[in-house]
């Protein structure tokens, strides 16, 4: 049932699972939005970005840095690149979510749906907030696409999902926070990293390959850093780093990854017990996951 339903959206498998478990789970209107927003760039224009790739950076550049008198070139780009920084910080901070990249931009969509349904200056708005104008305008497009098709679909879905200009999206509840961490999870299933030491060394090693990976420092999540995340894509500069990542709970994966897992014979300790509610022996087993076998912590 869940393949055919996956195979009527023309999405790329991982998000039409989203979608589809976003319906199960309550939370269509932001499973749409979210799945919309990873179909595009990132909205969120980061300060390491050099200025030069967008102009809209270029202007924002300029603005945050003013030269304040005559000054060494070098000097003055510096300064100029940690008035970006600071600027871009101070425009981000509103929708720093600390357990996830995704649900981060997924507020930046909401606060600048909300602009352009007050019929305010979304350009201007996106300016001061460090945001990509025309990826907005894009997640917009997709946004209200994949909504119709939905509907299309499953004609009991709300047709108010579909409708242009409707109302945006009301900022997300804790319990729709957790839904949507769970369905970023089934959908980058495959691209989970782990969290590791070796002495003062700490690092992340992926599901897939094996290979060494580190937190993206624009990343909102590093002040926190998960021990178990799925991340959108690597970025190789001077090293592998894991951008749009999202904590997770590795109980999470025995249910959303299921296939990828291995679990042991029935171990003695904790002593098996019957279940008089179920009718069911209860026991313990010791799960492995992926090709690098990970021991799950429960």
């Amino acid at each position: 049932e869940l393949g055919r339903t996956l195979a009527a959206f023309p999405l790329a498998p991982r998000y039409a699972k989203m979608l589809t478990l976003g319906k199960q789970g309550g939370c269509l209107a932001y499973a749409v939005a979210l799945v919309a927003l990873l179909s595009v760039r990132d909205p969120l224009l980061h300060a390491s970005a050099p200025a030069d790739e967008d102009p809209q950076a270029a202007d924002a550049a300029k603005t945050a840095g003013q030269a304040e008198g005559p000054r060494d070139e070098e000097a003055e780009m510096a300064e100029r690149q940690r008035k970006r920084r600071e600027a871009a910080a101070r425009g981000h901070a509103h929708w720093a979510h600390p357990k996830s990249d995704l649900l981060a931009a997924l507020r930046a969509v909401g606060a600048y749906e909300f602009v352009a349904s007050q019929g305010g200056d979304t350009e201007e708005f996106c300016r001061e907030k460090f945001l990509h104008y025309k990826s907005m305008q894009e997640i917009a497009a997709v946004r209200q696409q994949l909504a119709k098709i939905v509907v299309d679909l499953d004609p009991s879905v709300d047709s108010q999902l579909a409708q242009p200009g409707g109302q945006p999206l009301r900022p997300p509840t804790a319990q729709h926070e957790t839904l949507l961490r769970q369905l970023a999870c089934a959908g980058f299933i495959d691209q989970l990293a782990w969290r590791q030491r070796e002495g003062a060394h700490v690092f992340y090693v992926t599901c897939v390959g094996g290979d060494r990976v580190q937190l993206h420092p624009t990343s909102f999540v590093t002040a926190r850093p998960p021990d178990y995340c799925v991340y959108r894509e690597i970025m190789h500069t001077s090293q592998p780093f894991m951008k749009g990542v999202t904590a997770i709970k590795p109980a999470w994966l025995v249910h959303l990854g299921k296939p990828l897992c291995t679990f042991s014979k029935p171990l003695e300790l904790p002593t098996p017990r019957w279940d008089v509610d179920t009718d069911r022996l209860r026991c313990f087993s010791q799960t492995s996951y992926r090709t690098q076998s990970w021991t799950l912590p429960f």
